[in-house]
């Protein structure tokens, strides 16, 4: 009796999923990860599926103390797209943000923020500036990628997903690290830049290519140069890579998926 009590539990989810007629495998999304699951199921599966996660800095250049845990992160990850630079010495990233549907704890949706690590610094009272990385191993997550790993990337999606269903150009929402929360914003300016859009039956894929900015990065100091926001007219500098800024790939339930599984309705 206790057992078949056991093996009910164990199978529930199974069989939500089944009798909703949504294969778990449909909203499998990166590293093996299930979309429609509670906040709390969601985040066991970091465990399970043995997914790494550390503490990040969101900015490069720290004033103080203070500033750094004001400015510090934890999240899961992956590196799954470094291998698409070869041996480039450029350590690149994807931070797992999951949203919940409003009002509920169901996750609908994972965003991977692209983007690459670097040392942080932190000015000397005395003078000068001290590495940070090198006192505390933590380094900084730069929400940017290099030039020739974001046309990498897209070449992947289609190879996966075909040709993207869509092609949005204006007035695209991307996301940003203010300290250590997550913050939205649209395109402005004329940047050229493109978010891609496939759709399955169950799921909303989106790739934003992120926006050409003057910033860029110096390969031989290990360092992000952060300039104005404006669309890149600077010719860059020796040792200097362009990178492309906000990045990200993101997995959504589409509104069918969303309603069939119930996850639109309130966790009371």
């Amino acid at each position: 009796m206790k057992l078949k009590f056991i093996v009910s539990i164990c199978t529930i989810s199974t069989l939500f999923f089944a009798c909703n007629k949504v294969s778990e495998k449909d909203i499998t999304v990166i590293d093996e990860l299930i979309l429609g699951k509670s906040n709390k199921e969601f985040i066991q599966q970091y465990d399970t599926l043995k997914i790494p996660y550390t503490k990040f800095l969101t900015t490069s250049i720290l004033s103080n103390l203070e500033e750094f845990d004001q400015n510090t992160i934890v999240k899961a990850y992956t590196k799954e797209f470094n291998q698409l630079l070869g041996n480039s010495s450029i350590e690149h990233y994807g931070l797992y943000n999951q949203q919940a549907f409003d009002g509920t704890s169901n996750i609908v949706q994972l965003n991977v923020f692209l983007g690459f690590v670097s040392n942080a610094l932190i000015f000397n009272p005395s003078g000068g500036l001290i590495d940070v990385t090198k006192e505390t191993g933590i380094k900084t997550f730069n929400q940017a990628l290099h030039k020739d790993l974001v046309f990498k990337i897209e070449k992947m999606l289609i190879q996966k997903y075909g040709e993207p269903d869509k092609i949005i150009k204006d007035n695209i929402n991307f996301y940003y690290y203010d300290k250590n929360q997550t913050k939205t914003h649209n395109t402005w300016n004329d940047y050229n830049t493109e978010q891609l859009v496939w759709n399955t039956n169950n799921l909303e894929i989106s790739y934003f290519k992120g926006i050409n900015t003057n910033s860029s990065f110096n390969e031989e100091f290990n360092y992000m140069i952060i300039a104005d926001k404006s669309p890149r007219k600077e010719k860059l500098q020796a040792n200097d890579i362009q990178v492309y800024e906000y990045p990200y790939i993101s997995y959504r339930l589409n509104e069918k998926t969303i309603k069939k599984l119930k996850l639109d309705i309130p966790n009371i």
